[in-house]
């Protein structure tokens, strides 16, 4: 049977590849509860069938091939491309699994808000996923926090792993739903599915840090200076005072030191405070205006624009202040 290389991508632990006549099936799945099912059409008009299972590294080693030849004999797959000739066994000792993906419960849940919400997830362990309640879509690793508000369509709360954000096409426009404990992400060629988590941190979706401080400046500007000091070290001091924003880096090396100024409209008097550079940056790069509303808080900074809510904790630092208004 013929194929091309490109149908062998997102390889997991196991993966079952059947092909009839001029069309490919290869479902993909770890031993954890995530997995892919594709069917796409191949490039040539044949007739046959063959079906076989391949270990991750096998299977992505085919994707280097334009074109091969797979053939079997017992349980050895032969596969010739050109002038290269393989012989690779069939993992006849994996455990054949295929998820029962019906009774649809259909939802509302956009791709890049999960995407931008699994980047708030802060770590890959599994037991910390994606809350998604009946009315937001919510993550946290207890530094800093994302929500979004949005009719989702769930009728409870549930919590999605970040794995199967991993190993979809971020390109396509899926279509979400539920089935018992899986969410599947379906879309025309390709449905990928997960387990959701059981037993996940609850009380995420109420968090606020209820600021009273407005600060609004230019984004891009901010951004420049933060960059521009997390080449002196991971953190910097936040300094409001008479319409001025002064960015001060926090280094061990006391010889070395970066400090900015930007000029803002706000209704603080005075406030200093430390951030984290990476934390603060991750939650001002979800507004997509080129002006933003900062929002400051005793003990946090944080943005809310439309549906869209985030937040980082601040940190005390020798001289901070507090805020007066």
């Amino acid at each position: 049977m013929k194929v091309e290389g490109f149908h062998f991508k997102r390889g997991m632990d196991n993966n079952i590849v059947s092909i009839v006549d001029d069309t490919i099936q290869i479902h993909s799945y770890d031993n954890i509860g995530t997995g892919i099912i594709r069917k796409e059409k191949l490039g040539f008009i044949q007739n046959g069938e063959i079906k076989f299972i391949l270990n991750k590294k096998d299977f992505n080693l085919l994707r280097n091939f334009n074109e091969m030849d797979i053939s079997m004999n017992g349980e050895t797959i032969s596969i010739q491309s050109g002038k290269v000739k393989l012989k690779i066994q069939n993992q006849t000792e994996a455990k054949e699994y295929m998820p029962d993906l019906s009774g649809k419960e259909q939802l509302n849940l956009p791709v890049d808000i999960l995407i931008a919400a699994s980047d708030f997830v802060g770590d890959t362990d599994r037991s910390k996923g994606i809350l998604v309640t009946p009315n937001c879509v919510t993550a946290s690793d207890g530094k800093v926090l994302y929500r979004f508000s949005i009719n989702t369509g769930v009728d409870r709360k549930i919590s999605i792993p970040t794995d199967l954000l991993k190993i979809i096409n971020k390109e396509v426009n899926y279509s979400p739903y539920l089935c018992g404990n899986l969410i599947v992400m379906s879309c025309e060629e390709e449905k990928v599915y997960t387990t959701l988590i059981e037993g996940f941190v609850d009380g995420i979706e109420r968090i606020s840090g209820g600021g009273k401080g407005k600060v609004h400046l230019n984004k891009g500007e901010l951004i420049r200076h933060l960059n521009l000091a997390s080449n002196f070290g991971t953190a910097i001091v936040m300094d409001v005072s008479n319409g001025v924003l002064t960015i001060d880096s926090v280094q061990i090396d006391s010889s070395q030191s970066y400090t900015g100024e930007i000029n803002v409209e706000t209704n603080i008097k005075q406030f200093k405070k430390g951030a984290v550079i990476k934390n603060l940056m991750k939650i001002v790069k979800l507004v997509n205006d080129e002006e933003i509303n900062l929002i400051l808080g005793d003990r946090t900074y944080e943005i809310a624009d439309e549906d869209l809510y985030s937040l980082t904790l601040g940190f005390t630092i020798q001289g901070s202040k507090e805020m007066e208004i």
